[in-house]
């Protein structure tokens, strides 16, 4: 009889084939195409994607869809609490993986029924995605910090592993839950080498002249209003494309109160969402990431374009480490803006030689971090260790 592969029941408020889940469904889904041979996924989220007020179609409530390696369970807004519980309750499991920590949709409620005996205490493991970072508990910090309190009260996480993707994100789980938490060190899985299109769609560069995209989520977090007040001032013809789902309808419209105001040579336009499969396109017209954001676990839309050959001005509050030497772009620290315009100028008075190079040299690196890619064997240390297996550490290459 053929042994079957231990199961993973994971929970994530997105997943495909939804779009503006940001990062942690991407994170999620390479996770399942990479290990979804040896682990068996079963995925429960929400029926629809983020903003959407109806449910993806074609996709059943009632059973379970088979998506890529994983099986997955759309839920409704309808009864979705009790749905979710009577799941987990019915469901054959080895390991259970919530894909945030702060998701009042599914990691409280998983968390109070797993410590309270509501649903089979199965191996936990826990994946903050950055939450936990400096910049991100600044956002709803009275709010956050409650949370935190109440978990640790009830001694909700006590016997969790937390998946981190870096050393970094090590640190800011340990300051909250205590030296001896037993954490993994995996890095956020990435997609399966392939030769990129990008540079079919090579963008000219004109010295005086500088095309910027913003690509992310449009919240607080990712400091897009940072961003746009970083352009004022600046001498030459400024081109800002932003693409992303608007979270926070209030921000956006403080945003767009920036955008306002700035000067005529400075052209800023809302482009909406974009579908994953154009994100290198989209990149790839564009002579800059900006991405201020302020904390991030991976953050792979900037992994995207440097694939893309698009070079990359962020903070430092990610993983990406080093972008000058290797000359793909540049990480700075917030607190000193002058420093983020003086790139921002050197990058608007570019010549088309230096940003050929430049654009070469971040696709190069994009490649490169695939191929160093110690993520799939880090994956399988992280369920091996929540099954009992001692923790052994390998630490990321991203740095």
């Amino acid at each position: 009889m053929m042994q079957r592969h231990p199961v993973v029941l994971a929970a994530s408020d997105y997943y495909f084939p939804g779009e503006k889940g940001g990062g942690a469904v991407h994170a999620l889904a390479n996770m399942v195409s990479r290990l979804g041979d040896d682990w068996e996924f079963k995925i429960i989220t929400r029926d629809r994607d983020f903003g959407d007020a109806v449910a993806y179609p074609g996709v059943a409530t009632v059973s379970w869809n088979g998506w890529g390696k994983s099986s997955v369970m759309y839920l409704s807004p309808v009864w979705r609490s009790w749905k979710l519980l009577q799941l987990v309750r019915k469901t054959v499991f080895d390991v259970l993986y919530l894909n945030s920590f702060f998701s009042p949709v599914f990691a409280l409620p998983l968390l109070f029924c797993r410590k309270f005996g509501l649903v089979a205490k199965r191996p936990l493991v826990v994946a903050p995605r950055g939450e936990f970072s400096a910049g991100a508990l600044k956002i709803k910090r009275l709010k956050k910090r409650a949370y935190i309190y109440l978990v640790k009260m009830l001694g909700l996480c006590r016997d969790v592993v937390w998946h981190v993707s870096t050393e970094y994100e090590e640190a800011d789980v340990r300051r909250y839950f205590g030296r001896n938490a037993r954490v993994v060190v995996a890095r956020d899985c990435l997609p399966r080498a392939t030769d990129s299109e990008a540079g079919t769609y090579a963008i000219q560069k004109k010295s005086g002249q500088l095309d910027i995209i913003f690509l992310s989520r449009i919240c607080r977090k990712k400091n897009l209003d940072g961003a746009l007040s970083l352009l004022s001032g600046l001498q030459g013809a400024v081109r800002m494309h932003i693409y992303g789902p608007k979270e926070d309808a209030d921000y956006w419209h403080a945003c767009q109160e920036i955008i306002d105001r700035l000067p005529a040579n400075i052209q800023v336009e809302y482009c909406g969402t974009v579908a994953h499969a154009e994100v290198s396109r989209v990149m790839a017209l564009h002579h800059l990431l900006f991405l201020p954001t302020h904390g991030e676990n991976f953050g792979f839309v900037i992994f995207e374009a440097l694939l893309a050959g698009c070079p990359i001005l962020i903070s430092d509050q990610t993983p990406w480490r080093a972008l000058q030497a290797k000359s793909v772009g540049w990480e700075l620290p917030l607190a000193e803006p002058a420093r983020f315009r003086e790139v921002l100028q050197a990058c608007i008075d570019m010549d088309q030689a230096s940003f050929s190079a430049l654009s070469q040299n971040a696709r190069a690196y994009g490649r490169q971090t695939i191929c160093d890619d110690p993520s799939v064997e880090q994956s399988n240390i992280l369920f091996k260790t929540a099954l009992g297996y001692p923790i052994v550490r390998i630490l990321s290459k991203t740095s």
